[in-house]
């Protein structure tokens, strides 16, 4: 298995979250470009799978604050989603329902730090059950 093939994308990913759980963005950004990278190489721009990528890159964005970076991530992730799933899939209905959100927060001039769109516990961010 080489550094392209799609087993190691999905362990960069799974390990994104881990550390994206763990409150080192850093880390779990490198990796979840990585994984978008050779999705987008191997299974093409309009896979499930690179839709996947991005909504992670999206939450990670949203959960450090960044909403302008995580805005256009969760426009695609949708839209693939809405092509390949249909829009009545559970991953569609959770990335439109995530996109709304930060939407409604940019609207509101609502920041991403304590009252975001999760919580802090022991000082980690909480994004909830989105690692789509």
């Amino acid at each position: 298995m080489g550094n392209d093939h799609l087993d190691t994308a999905q362990s960069l990913n799974s390990l994104g979250i881990l550390y994206r759980n763990k409150g080192n963005y850093e880390q779990a950004e490198l990796l979840y470009q990585r994984a978008l990278a050779i999705y987008e190489q191997k299974l093409g721009e309009e896979h499930p799978n690179t839709a996947r990528s991005l909504n992670n890159l999206a939450v990670l964005y949203r959960n450090k604050g960044n909403y302008e970076q995580a805005e256009p991530l969760y426009q695609r992730a949708l839209a693939i989603r809405e092509r390949t799933l249909g829009g009545e899939h559970p991953l569609t209905l959770k990335t439109r329902k995530d996109y709304d959100e930060l939407r409604m927060r940019i609207k509101e001039g609502v920041d991403g730090g304590e009252g975001g769109l999760g919580r802090r516990v022991g000082g980690v961010w909480m994004g909830g059950p989105d690692a789509c």
